[in-house]
């Protein structure tokens, strides 16, 4: 890339390319350098991270033996492709039904919400009066009553 803003700032210079290729290319390379920057800090901040995850220390030197490639080709499985798919072992398929269902009620919900509602109640106790405790003598004289209704 430095080559190219170079070959390209020489050509600006004799007058055979324009001011915008050469700003547009150092541009371009101003990013690629950003880039690689945050890619070099980044990959810092990603041990560090996966420090904390295995619980080391912040700080513990960790070195990566294996490559993204080498793990991924580990963990392909050529079978997959030929046993057959079944929708209904898959959690994916399963958390969608159960999403449907859940809608589903929560319609019949709002919709119940426009029938007509009738609350209805009962009440029963009994009194005594006298100048003693007698309240558990038989033959004491109680005054029943009730009450129930019915309403919107």
């Amino acid at each position: 890339m430095d080559k190219n803003l170079y070959e390209t700032t020489k050509l600006f210079e004799n007058g055979l390319s324009d001011e915008e290729s050469v700003d547009q290319l150092k541009i371009t390379l101003s990013s690629i350098e950003n880039q690689l920057k945050n890619a070099i800090r980044l990959e810092e901040i990603t041990l560090q991270m996966l420090n904390v995850v295995m619980g080391l220390d912040l700080d513990a030197p960790t070195q990566l033996k294996d490559n993204l490639e080498n793990l991924t080709q580990e963990q392909i499985d050529l079978e997959i492709m030929e046993s057959d798919l079944n929708l209904e072992n898959n959690v994916d398929y399963k958390i969608a039904l159960n999403l449907n269902e859940q809608r589903y009620f929560e319609w019949k919900l709002a919709k119940s919400r426009a029938l007509p509602t009738l609350n209805g109640f009962v009440s029963y106790g009994a009194l005594s009066f006298g100048n003693e405790f007698t309240f558990f003598d038989r033959g004491q004289d109680y005054f029943e009553f009730s009450s129930f209704g019915a309403g919107p």
